[in-house]
């Protein structure tokens, strides 16, 4: 999976594993309608396909119009900005690339990175971003760039540096190096900032050091950014689409049951699952995978549509009235560093016959 192409945002529940193979199993149409589009992995999907001539991404919550903005390249200026805990909890609720690329799991809700590893993880932002090494001079790593491959070949000597500074700083309080090299007319704006964000009372409200210093034993949690690859990702976004693929996405923002359909499309449906978990939305809003969703609401408006509707779930019981189209399995993704086994994903329809899917044939 790790060649495996990367469509639309970073985003909980995202259908990136899988967004070519739902597209495959869409029946041809003037258009499609990502009535539940999220990240926009299946968006992205359709418009590369080329089987649509208009692609509509809605969704309660902003995010396919990040997506639009990704793909035009019209992120704003100081996206790679260093985004503290305090300003994510500020932010989270009206910023989508701060809520997305900022957030655990792209979930939205939590902080990305635990503060055990935060002050690292700054320093490293520091010096790939902003080319200064003064913060992790000031922890006492010697030499080097910061750079992944660097910190890769040093790792222990990274986690030795990393570990005694910790410990001298919000163990022992010892702020003597840092107090020294803020007072030097040479002090770099990187080397200000982390004193007033990382005060040596920081860790207190972290739980137990010792037993998260275990975690540093794997090379990845030092050397990985995980809110760099996450920004890089929407640039990437950027000149992958023709002009003509362009003009053909329309992106709409509001609740699935008020999104215009035009005549003669085809409808997809990713809503929230069944007994998964929540997260959130600006507004506090429960849309994907949240409780607070109506199944049989959404299951009765479906059935009221004359279009061909295709829909996304683990499992939809028969006495719905929809079909199994298609099932296959895809790594299930619980956090930002691996997966945990696989889940079933399952494309059920409604006013879907043989005959629509071409060549493709149902189960």
């Amino acid at each position: 999976m790790t060649n495996q192409k990367r469509y639309g945002l970073p985003y909980q529940g995202s259908k990136n594993f899988i967004a070519e193979w739902v597209v495959e199993h869409m029946p041809a149409a003037p258009t499609l309608v990502d009535l539940f589009a999220g990240g926009c992995a299946v968006t992205h999907a359709a418009l590369e396909s080329g089987k649509f001539k208009k692609v509509f991404a809605n969704d309660i919550t902003d995010a396919p119009r990040l997506f639009e903005q990704a793909v035009k390249g019209e992120l704003p200026a100081d996206a790679k900005r260093w985004i503290s805990r305090e300003e994510f909890r500020q932010l989270k609720n009206t910023d989508p690339i701060v809520r997305l690329c900022w957030s655990f799991g792209g979930r939205g809700s939590s902080y990305l990175y635990g503060r055990h590893i935060e002050p690292w993880k700054y320093a490293m932002h520091a010096a790939r971003v902003e080319g200064d090494l003064s913060v992790l001079r000031m922890m006492g790593v010697a030499g080097g760039d910061g750079s992944r491959l660097w910190v890769v070949h040093h790792h222990e000597d990274c986690k030795r540096a990393y570990t005694a500074w910790r410990k001298s700083y919000f163990v022992e309080g010892d702020t003597s190096a840092i107090d020294a090299l803020c007072s030097s007319p040479s002090a770099t704006p990187a080397l200000l900032r982390f004193r007033h964000l990382f005060p040596t009372d920081y860790m207190q409200e972290g739980g137990n050091l010792d037993k998260r210093l275990e975690r540093l034993q794997h090379p990845q949690h030092l050397q990985h950014l995980q809110h760099l690859e996450n920004l890089q990702r929407l640039q990437r976004l950027q000149c992958q689409e023709s002009t003509e693929r362009l003009d053909s996405l329309r992106v709409v923002q509001g609740d699935y049951r008020k999104c215009p359909i035009p005549k003669g499309a085809v409808i997809y449906c990713d809503p929230p699952y069944k007994d998964t978990t929540a997260y959130q939305t600006p507004g506090h809003h429960p849309t994907k995978k949240g409780s607070g969703f109506d199944h049989a609401a959404f299951f009765s408006w479906v059935r009221s549509r004359r279009e061909k509707v295709i829909i996304s779930e683990y499992y939809i019981d028969p006495a719905e009235g929809f079909t199994l189209i298609a099932e296959r399995k895809k790594p299930r993704i619980m956090n930002s560093n691996g997966t945990d086994g696989y889940a079933t994903e399952r494309l059920y329809g409604w006013n879907i016959k043989p005959s629509d899917l071409n060549s493709l044939f149902l189960l």
